[in-house]
């Protein structure tokens, strides 16, 4: 028993994937850092004393200070002040804004191409900032 113990715990753990995830920093109009993490799709943000943060009924954040985000159908980031996010039919982030993200046949982000913000200003927000990690999805 426990030799079959031991055999199932290392088989499942083995069955465990390494995915690839990446941190897309770029900054609003008024300097809050946002975070759109592909290929998920969430999002984190940086506030200013006094920034009021909205909620719609389903507790969704909608406006973080000034900059309104939005939502698609399948309650994904779509729009986070007037930089656009889209999806592949997987439910991965495939653009934020002129960024756009391929990925290989195991779900990898292979290659980035663009900026999420392009000024010719020379702005702060000319660039943007990818932070790439691994992280361990066990099945």
């Amino acid at each position: 028993m426990k030799r079959l113990i031991t055999i199932f715990l290392i088989t499942a753990t083995s069955l465990g994937a390494f995915a690839q995830s990446m941190g897309i920093r770029f900054n609003d109009r008024q300097g809050r850092e946002f975070v759109v993490y592909a290929p998920s799709g969430q999002f984190s943000y940086s506030l200013y004393e006094g920034d009021y943060i909205t909620r719609d009924y389903e507790g969704r954040v909608t406006c973080v200070g000034n900059t309104y985000i939005s939502y698609n159908y399948y309650d994904q980031v779509s729009c986070i002040g007037d930089i656009y996010i889209s999806y592949d039919s997987y439910g991965r982030v495939v653009q934020v804004g002129g960024l756009f993200l391929t990925y290989d046949y195991n779900g990898n982000i292979t290659n980035t191409s663009g900026r999420v913000r392009n000024n010719s200003n020379g702005g702060q927000n000319n660039g943007y900032y990818i932070k790439q990690s691994t992280v361990r999805r066990n099945w």
